[in-house]
């Protein structure tokens, strides 16, 4: 796989960015470049017109996939993914999509031997498209992929020849993504310093693509790891700017994670009474199942310090 890949990356590095963009990943609708939660009202008005099965209906269910994964709205996710999963036109690059998508989710109940089936025919999938139509972001989702898959070392190699290749890109979401897995990469390593310089880097290139929804995300990565390097002051700062942007997008599990970890860090800071306000906002009877272990963890630590 790694030979692969790198083979494949090393033939297209004589191209330019600007090049290498003329063939779209998917036809790009104005109204999903901001925040998914336009996007996902845009979609809704936009179904009901669409032919099911045309490339516009396909291209307009890969962008509500996107955007309920970038909400986090995994139910939804599994709704949609269902009959996609045994629809045998859906077009390559979505099905790639699909396959990820129901990898991570597979990952998450932790069927980890089905997910690294899943994931891996992403891969080879993307791979394939990749040879006949070249798109620097499949690289970076290949990178993802991997490093769900735990191959940290391939996923940053990867990863660091896209930053040094294509370091005078102008295009700030492409940039976004691989400071964005770099800064993953890292964090599994526990190597916090540069966990924190690379997750600073994704802040200010989310910053230029000027999206509120990457922006929260990129704030609260930032807040991770001040907290994670016992910075608990600069982490609260960002946890709190990730709070107001979480709002005012509209991201309601940017909001939440907010939430928890500014308890946490009161916690921290033995200021019980400022997290049990944190906590408060943040109390929901549908947990996610993914966050139910760090609900618990904050809630018990409010209760023990009570």
């Amino acid at each position: 796989m790694k030979k692969r890949w790198l083979l494949g990356l090393a033939m297209v590095c004589q191209y330019t960015f600007a090049q290498s963009q003329n063939i779209n990943e998917q036809q790009h609708f104005e109204q999903c470049q901001q925040e998914p939660v336009t996007c996902l009202n845009w979609i809704e008005q936009q179904l009901p017109s669409s032919v099911t099965g045309s490339l516009k209906w396909y291209s307009l269910k890969l962008l509500q996939l996107d955007a309920l994964v970038d909400l986090q709205k995994f139910e939804q996710v599994k709704v949609q993914l269902t009959p996609l999963l045994s629809d045998p036109d859906v077009p390559p690059v979505m099905l790639a999509s699909v396959y990820t998508y129901h990898a991570k989710l597979l990952a998450f109940d932790k069927q980890t031997e089905q997910a690294s089936l899943y994931l891996n025919k992403a891969i080879d999938l993307l791979m394939s498209i990749n040879s006949v139509s070249f798109n620097l972001m499949r690289f970076v989702k290949i990178a993802n992929l991997l490093i769900y898959l735990k191959q940290h070392d391939q996923a940053m190699e990867l990863l660091l020849k896209l930053e040094n290749d294509f370091s005078t890109s102008p295009d700030h979401h492409f940039k976004l993504e691989v400071f964005s897995n770099i800064t993953i990469v890292y964090q599994r390593r526990g190597q916090r310093q540069q966990q924190l310089k690379y997750a600073k880097r994704a802040l200010d290139e989310a910053r230029l693509y000027d999206n509120k929804h990457f922006i929260c995300v990129s704030q609260y990565n930032v807040a991770r790891a001040h907290q994670q390097l016992n910075q608990l002051r600069k982490a609260e700062g960002y946890f709190l700017q990730a709070l107001t942007q979480a709002r005012e997008s509209k991201f309601e599990m940017g909001e939440f994670l907010a939430l928890l970890r500014l308890a946490q860090v009161n916690i921290d800071e033995q200021d019980i009474q400022s997290a049990k306000f944190y906590f408060a906002q943040a109390e929901s009877e549908t947990i996610p199942p993914m966050y139910q272990s760090l609900y618990d963890s904050v809630a018990s630590s409010i209760k023990a310090k009570s």
